[in-house]
């Protein structure tokens, strides 16, 4: 609808700057709200003294604005902040305590009853932690929701989120006319402020494995003084050079040729190898580097890389004859309903 049309009779200095009723500027520029929309003006002076006003309503502009910041820090299913924005929150976490949760025996329940199920059973405990975790809650990904707590111990934390997890116990998911029993696994780690985001997560994630070690409904609290977080730090150096290795194209590639035992295949066939320049600029086998990628998720990011520098290997040699080449991609790629599209797309470029 037209400005004027929401404007109504009301008298024009009630609603705008003092600066655009006597511009002195040769434009002056504001906004303003009112009655739950929004406009947009430029005044202008005019030589006689006075000015010339145009109004513009931004209305819905103003709103998909809203509706594409909010859907970039939340997750689709459950309206909880999503992975996005835990690891922004994470940058400036003045320091307490990380709980990461999930839900025993989704993945059974999941396969079983199928994923509008999965999704129903998610919702519901999301709904269940915005209501009884105060503080941020996030879903980090899957059926992993995260909970800080700021300014607390870990004895604080721990209490807490054994009070949440004994709450859970109580709820029962309705699918279809039966009932099933509701059960959280929580690893809890306690932070000092300046900690990297990625390490907070990484380590709070490991806990969380600890504690399912111990079976469903169990609360684990963990130190990075322990000894065992040894291996969430290795995993996260690894991390850290394996995302530079992934952009500044440190990953090779090694073309391993595929003889057959019997017979004579048709052109070339090979199968493709992934190797990594450490920072000593010596070639590596990747293993240390896929276990963070896996930990990390960055599994995905790693396939496609090595998709690409296999269909560019293609191109290079379509004028020497037929050439197979196997490439072996992770189970999150396999997993991943973009793959297939992807892939289509690199063969039609």
């Amino acid at each position: 609808p037209a400005a004027s049309a929401w404007l109504g009779g009301a008298p024009v200095k009630t609603f705008l700057p003092q600066e655009a009723l006597h511009p002195r500027q040769p434009q002056f520029s504001f906004g303003f709200e009112r009655e739950g929309r929004f406009f947009e003006g430029v005044a202008s002076p005019v030589p006689r003294g006075g000015g010339v006003i145009a109004l513009r309503d931004v209305t819905e502009r103003h709103r998909l604005m809203e509706r594409l910041a909010y859907q970039a820090t939340h997750d689709d299913l459950t309206g909880l902040y999503n992975r996005r924005a835990l690891l922004e929150h994470l940058r400036s976490f003045p320091g307490g305590a990380m709980a990461f949760l999930d839900v025993d025996g989704f993945a059974s329940l999941n396969e079983s009853l199928g994923d509008e199920a999965g999704d129903a059973l998610l919702h519901m405990v999301a709904a269940f932690l915005e209501a009884k975790a105060d503080g941020f809650v996030a879903r980090a990904g899957g059926d992993e929701f995260a909970w800080l707590l700021e300014g607390v111990s870990l004895q604080e934390a721990l209490e807490r989120v054994h009070q949440l997890v004994e709450g859970a116990r109580r709820l029962r998911f309705s699918w279809k006319g039966r009932l099933y029993p509701v059960s959280l696994s929580a690893g809890v780690v306690a932070f000092s402020k300046g900690l990297p985001e990625e390490e907070m997560l990484g380590a709070s994630e490991h806990c969380l494995m600890l504690a399912k070690n111990m079976g469903w409904g169990s609360v684990k609290g963990c130190s990075l003084a322990d000894p065992a977080f040894s291996e969430v730090k290795a995993h996260f150096d690894a991390f850290r050079r394996l995302d530079r290795a992934i952009r500044e194209h440190q990953l090779i590639l090694f073309a391993q040729p595929i003889i057959p035992l019997h017979g004579e295949e048709k052109g070339a066939h090979y199968e493709i190898l992934l190797r990594v320049k450490d920072e000593a600029g010596r070639i590596v086998p990747p293993g240390g580097y896929l276990e963070a990628a896996k930990r990390f998720r960055l599994l995905t990011q790693v396939d496609r890389f090595v998709l690409n520098m296999v269909a560019d290997f293609l191109s290079a040699l379509q004028a020497h004859g037929e050439v197979v080449c196997s490439v072996n991609l992770s189970g999150a790629s396999v997993g991943d309903e973009n793959t297939l599209s992807f892939i289509q797309q690199l063969i039609d470029t």
